[in-house]
């Protein structure tokens, strides 16, 4: 029994020890606990304060998200207005354009009935040119033929001593008969 005691007081201190050993563990289980709640809660701040300043920066994103945005669309705003003007300009150059090629067509066309006219007024005075250089011959030749008359009877005259008078009566007799007879 004895040794069964023995035994027992050693089992006993074994179980005792172990039991020290455990109770010693399970302090530094705690204080490793305490620790890591500690580290857990300071993480946890510093989680909550990270978190904090993503939002924030998160916020900042979107707000410069927002200005970007709202730059653009002034831009785009600008662009548009520039865009108005420009097609504005475009449609005012094609209308000139246009205008400028109906005052060329009229221009034209006048330019064609001046031409057409000119040529009529051309061709008219080429027609009475030339029907008053005819009359301008036949009035020389009748004026060369009162004249060779004349010539020739104040020739007669000299020759066959005619008074004065009877000269003016022989032309005019000429003269009228030469407008009766067609002769020139």
């Amino acid at each position: 029994m004895e040794r069964n005691c023995n035994s027992m007081l050693v089992s006993f201190n074994a179980v005792a020890n172990k039991y020290t050993e455990l109770q010693n563990n399970y302090t530094l289980l705690e204080n490793l606990v305490v620790k890591v709640e500690a580290t857990n809660h300071v993480l946890e701040n510093k989680t909550n304060l990270i978190e904090k300043k993503n939002k924030m920066l998160t916020q900042l994103q979107t707000i410069s998200d927002l200005k970007s945005v709202y730059n653009l669309w002034n831009q785009t705003k600008h662009l548009e207005e520039e865009l108005l003007k420009t097609n504005y300009k475009l449609e005012s150059i094609v209308n000139d354009a246009d205008a400028r090629k109906q005052d060329f067509l009229a221009l034209f066309s006048r330019l064609k009935s001046t031409d057409k006219k000119l040529d009529n007024v051309s061709e008219s005075f080429h027609d009475e040119l030339t029907a008053t250089v005819n009359a301008s011959n036949h009035m020389f030749v009748v004026l060369s033929n009162k004249t060779n008359l004349m010539k020739r009877l104040i020739s007669e005259k000299d020759t066959a001593g005619l008074p004065n008078f009877r000269i003016g009566a022989i032309l005019e007799k000429t003269d009228v008969t030469q407008r009766v007879s067609g002769n020139t």
